[in-house]
């Protein structure tokens, strides 16, 4: 696919669903943004970004959209369709039945139109015509096993329960693994233990059955389903951390709303959602808008609703919205825990609010004392403003067990005392500790090879070239106390930024053959992630006699070579981006450097992406 700058319509289109089918929703709405803008008059890009914006619950932005997508192509089935899901999402069913009943006369859309007629049929409280929608959607669609569980539903609450019964054996042989028909078969009178065990193993597997049930009206329904104790369920069948449906507060908020909508009263269930715990809730669903909303007119002091509604929008891609809920949960209560990583991180790079990014991770600390994410949010925020090292320093020696603080916290605490020349502290922290591989993460070895770089840099610095140099020719060496260091050093010793470093730190040292070997190993080294070529330029350099034509045409190529990697997806983004900050000042052009060593810094750190980038921005040199 051509770069981005120079892709067609077809292009945008394809590089937008492709991105759709990875999951990538949110970049995808960016990339139908574009498309738009470049190409207007594109009657495909706009019924992308309105579907789309209907998946991402954007209702108010979806509307607009397909209606001018309506406009130009008034018989369009899709359009027709979608239209519908947004006018219901902004709560105007009856313009969305119109939409519906003309999108159900093509063969495509004619099952999902008339599923939606019947739930919309089921809310007015016309269950005859709901069922007699489900009849003929089962004509057009004989495996559409959600619009057959509603029908038997539909006809359980009819009480023609011996047509129930049959319906439900005829779908149960299309799909016998349906938690929704297991649920119809326990109502219609066949015990299922194991079914609340299933259902109690996963909060969301309750919340799946009563949306399907409130959608149409069957708020009875939903409400035995939300208003049940689910047996404890253990061991492998459960997610670490997971609680019982009950006990989650989302499934709670769905019961008072549920309750409202039979004609009772939420509010001693939103009360109880209020006092639950937020950890490992991620609210996904369009109809939790609803629910949220009724909860916060019910009590708009609930700090809890506050923030589920905020993390619901931030999944939908309205940062701004969800950040006014987060503050105002914020200001209601500030224990609130994973409240501020996730303030903070949409602050920092969804919006660019470095330093309120790091106020929200520095107070969070005190909340959440344990979540890494906030060490690891501050230390970026921390970074990028440029704040002294004692700083980084500091906010990462708040976290409360040192003896516990996880292997990524303790590397971070491990080089930032190295850069504050404490490098003996340094490797006390690495001492005896044992480091698991993280796939994507930085390995223990390299960040000690870096350790004992900036350990002897400090001292060729003050004099000490002899004990520099002994540091130097030693980093391959096994050093007593670090395990880690028996094997597996040379890959980082031998990396052209490695071998550079050791080269500026003899010259140092007054020791000018050894920094012409290191240098001349640094031309000779390869790396992934386009790492080796600006230290080979910088070593050559050094050396004498550089072609600096022959070498600017490698770096613009392998810079050029980079964005192409950088668009078609990769796991380490930061890594690259810091590469390329290298490549650019290489060439002289400085604000781009500066600006990709800024976005490396807001991607993970992965190895020493962050130093690298910090210590460039810092022009800390010589490396």
């Amino acid at each position: 696919m051509p770069p981005l700058a120079r892709r067609g319509e077809g292009d945008l289109l394809e590089a937008g669903a492709d991105q759709e089918l990875n999951g990538k929703r949110l970049v995808a709405w960016d990339t139908y943004a574009v498309g738009r803008k470049r190409f207007p008059d594109s009657l495909a890009l706009l019924k992308a970004a309105g579907r789309l914006a209907v998946d991402l619950a954007r209702y108010a932005e979806a509307a607009p959209l397909l209606d001018a997508a309506q406009a130009r192509d008034t018989t369009d089935p899709e359009v027709q369709y979608y239209l519908g899901l947004a006018h219901e999402g902004l709560g105007q069913d009856g313009k969305a039945r119109a939409e519906w009943e003309a999108a159900h006369h093509f063969r495509d859309f004619r099952a999902p139109a008339l599923l939606k007629l019947a739930q919309a049929d089921g809310r007015a409280g016309d269950f005859k015509r709901a069922l007699d929608r489900l009849t003929e959607s089962a004509q057009a669609a004989p495996d559409a096993v959600r619009a057959g569980a509603l029908e038997v539903a539909l006809l359980r609450h009819a009480g023609r329960t011996a047509e129930a019964t049959r319906r439900l054996r005829e779908w149960r042989a299309v799909d016998p693994t349906s938690s929704l028909l297991r649920y119809e078969a326990v109502r219609l009178g066949t015990p299922d233990a194991a079914l609340w065990e299933h259902l109690g193993a996963d909060p969301d597997r309750v919340l799946n059955l009563a949306t399907e049930y409130t959608a149409a009206g069957l708020y009875a329904d939903a409400l035995d389903l939300l208003d049940r104790r689910y047996p404890a369920v253990g061991g492998l069948r459960t997610e670490p951390g997971a609680v019982a449906p009950q006990d989650h507060p989302e499934v709670v908020y769905y019961r008072g709303y549920a309750r409202e909508k039979q004609g009772g009263s939420g509010l001693a269930d939103y009360a109880a959602a209020s006092k639950l715990s937020t950890r490992y809730v991620f609210p996904s669903r369009a109809q939790s808008l609803v629910v949220f909303q009724r909860a916060l007119a019910a009590n708009p002091r609930d700090a809890i609703a506050h923030f589920l509604l905020g993390t619901l929008l931030l999944a939908s891609g309205r940062a701004p919205d969800a950040v006014r809920e987060w503050e105002e949960a914020r200001r209601l209560d500030r224990t609130l825990p994973v409240l501020h990583r996730n303030l903070g991180r949409t602050l920092l790079q969804i919006q660019g609010d470095v330093e309120g990014a790091l106020a929200a991770f520095l107070e969070g600390m005190s909340a959440d004392p344990t979540n890494v994410d906030l060490y690891q949010g501050a230390d970026q925020a921390l970074s990028l403003l440029g704040r002294p090292t004692s700083e980084r320093i500091a906010a990462l020696t708040r976290y409360p067990d040192r003896a516990q603080m996880p292997g990524e916290l303790l590397q971070r605490l491990a080089l930032a005392l190295a850069e504050d020349g404490r490098a003996d502290e340094a490797k006390a922290l690495l001492a005896g500790r044992f480091f698991a591989r993280e796939e994507g993460g930085t390995n223990v070895r390299q960040v000690f090879v870096e350790i004992r770089l900036l350990e002897a840099l400090a001292l060729a610095r003050t004099g000490r070239g002899a004990d520099a140099l002994a540091i130097v020719e030693g980093l391959g060496r096994e050093a007593p106390g670090f395990a880690f260091t028996k094997d597996g050093m040379d890959v980082f010793v031998d990396a052209p930024r490695a071998q550079y470093a050791a080269g500026e730190i003899a010259s140092l040292a007054g020791d000018d053959a050894a920094a012409r070997r290191h240098w001349q190993k640094a031309t000779e080294g390869r790396e992934a992630f386009f790492r080796a070529l600006p230290y080979a330029y910088a070593a050559a350099r050094r050396l004498g006699g550089a072609d600096e034509a022959a070498w600017r045409t490698r770096l613009e190529e392998s810079l050029a070579q980079s964005e192409k990697f950088l668009e078609s997806g990769t796991g380490f983004p930061g890594v690259v981006l810091a590469s390329q900050g290298l490549m650019l000042r290489a060439l002289g052009r400085e604000d781009e450097a500066t600006a990709r060593f800024r976005r490396a810094l807001l991607q993970p750190d992965q190895r020493l992406s962050h130093l690298v980038s910090r210590r460039a921005l810092q022009d800390a040199g010589p490396f």
